[in-house]
């Protein structure tokens, strides 16, 4: 839907000069572009009056968002053809990007493990690729708001990331014995460029729809990420089953690089169907938000997450060697995560709009704590299937959890890639320094207690990020949802 208008405005700029403007404003998807047809400044010098014409058929560079009544959005003016349009656009990019990345998340710790990585490299390679995944994300927002283009921003470090990721599929196709600080330097840089986007592209979907409908809006986006890696990770269990790891696990890259360039062209595709969307303001490393709210919710992501990293170097190697699985193991795990989030993800978006972010982050964050101490107790490797169905119910509410509280707790619709940055910035600084701690004691401790340790570090995160307490900004934004 488009329409413009016509605007006449004077701006006193000093005692004895007027500008005089006139500019057509073209909308398109709730995004206004201001066109500046004529610029004139009138002077008055002792009574007379005389006019310049400064320029005609200039573009102002920024884009505004459209002012729209409080309860309202603009993306709901379009039409339902439209809107079904645009859904089926979101579920494609999704669907790529969700292969990529649950091919990755199954098969990068194997993949290392297999190549000769030692405990001190997966505590390496856990830290850096937190602290330069979501790390970056908090510069996101700043490349954009200097380049004045959250679209150019985010194009081009996808294009850096993805054409990464594939360089790191050839690199284990064409070589038989792959070296593991060049396979931990690729996959940090692919994460550079993906974490310099999530917080841009998170705000730009939420941005779609209207405060009462993001919950579902991104659990359909979420859904559609883990239901097409379903048929994938079915045919790469059956892949792992008869052939060898060294023969697999270039395959499982080379699917899912090419799923990431797919969803790449989608993104491209989204922008020049929906806008640029709105350009975050500038701000310095110094400039946290200020409300308590926010910095609460802070503390607690930096927490929670400094408490879940502590896992993610050990277990791989705790369920391949102390409790004997096969790498095939992994294939189907994620092949049970993706049809559990079918089934959960909505569920988690409808209880988000209806009853807020903080209860799905106290219900998954509860969850979630409790995963790493059932693994300290199962003796089988088997019984983790049933540990993972669990954590796999919990964590894609948490995820979904994170960036709603995110989207809430931004006072403007131009602050919020730039908290969602924030929040980036927690999970990466607290999950980057633990695993290297874990890799350094699981020599003298063990692993179980790293397991229990984790469980505590991430159940007082998550009584922090979800504390009841409330904000004048819960309070409009439950209201909005419940007009909604």
């Amino acid at each position: 839907m488009s329409q413009g208008a016509i605007s006449i405005v004077f701006e006193s700029t000093r005692q004895d000069r007027t500008c005089l403007s006139i500019a057509y404003v073209h909308e398109r998807y709730g995004v206004n572009t201001l066109i500046i047809l004529h610029c004139s400044e009138i002077t008055s010098q002792n009574g007379s009056h005389s006019a310049k014409v400064a320029a005609t058929q200039s573009w102002q560079a920024a884009r505004r968002p459209n002012p729209v009544p409080s309860g309202e959005h603009p993306s709901c003016e379009t039409s339902p053809r439209e809107r079904r349009s645009l859904a089926r656009l979101v579920q494609i990019e999704a669907g790529g990007w969700g292969i990529m990345k649950a091919l990755n998340d199954a098969f990068i710790n194997p993949l290392l493990i297999s190549r000769g990585a030692g405990p001190l490299a997966l505590g390496i390679y856990n830290s850096g690729a937190n602290l330069f995944g979501f790390g970056a994300g908090w510069f996101g927002p700043r490349l954009a708001a200097k380049t004045n283009s959250v679209r150019k921003t985010t194009i081009v470090c996808l294009i850096f990331g993805r054409l990464t990721f594939l360089a790191l599929a050839l690199y284990l196709i064409l070589t038989a014995q792959s070296s593991v600080p060049v396979l931990i330097a690729l996959i940090m840089l692919w994460g550079v460029g993906e974490g310099l986007v999530l917080p841009l592209w998170s705000s730009f979907i939420a941005g779609m729809v209207g405060p009462g409908q993001r919950g579902k809006w991104l659990a359909m986006r979420a859904t559609a990420a883990t239901l097409s890696t379903v048929p994938f990770m079915a045919g790469l269990v059956v892949v792992f089953l008869f052939a060898t790891r060294e023969d697999a696990l270039p395959v499982a890259y080379a699917v899912a690089s090419a799923a990431g360039l797919i969803s790449l062209v989608m993104v491209a595709r989204l922008f020049r169907t929906f806008g640029e969307g709105p350009i975050p303001p500038a701000r310095s490393f110094r400039a946290l938000p200020d409300e308590p709210g926010a910095r609460r919710f802070l503390s607690g992501v930096l927490a929670f997450w400094f408490g879940a990293g502590f896992v993610w170097p050990v277990l791989p190697a705790y369920i391949l060697k102390d409790l004997g699985a096969p790498t095939a193991y992994f294939a189907i795990s994620q092949l049970i995560a993706a049809i559990v989030g079918v089934f959960v993800q909505r569920k988690w978006g409808k209880l988000g709009d209806e009853r807020g972010a903080r209860r799905v982050l106290f219900l998954t964050g509860i969850g979630a704590s409790i995963v790493p101490a059932l693994w300290g107790i199962i003796p089988y490797w088997w019984l983790g299937f049933a540990v993972e169905l669990f954590a796999y119910v919990c964590w894609p509410g948490h995820m979904l959890g994170l960036t709603l509280r995110s989207v809430e707790l931004a006072r403007h619709e131009q602050d919020r890639s730039s908290l969602l940055g924030w929040t980036n910035l927690a999970q990466g600084a607290g999950a980057s320094i633990s695993p290297l701690i874990s890799s350094a004691v699981v020599i003298h401790v063990g692993t179980v207690p790293i397991l229990f340790f984790s469980a505590v570090l991430r159940f007082i995160g998550i009584l922090i990020m979800a504390a009841p307490s409330r904000t004048a900004h819960d309070e409009a934004t439950d209201s909005e949802s419940a007009l909604s």
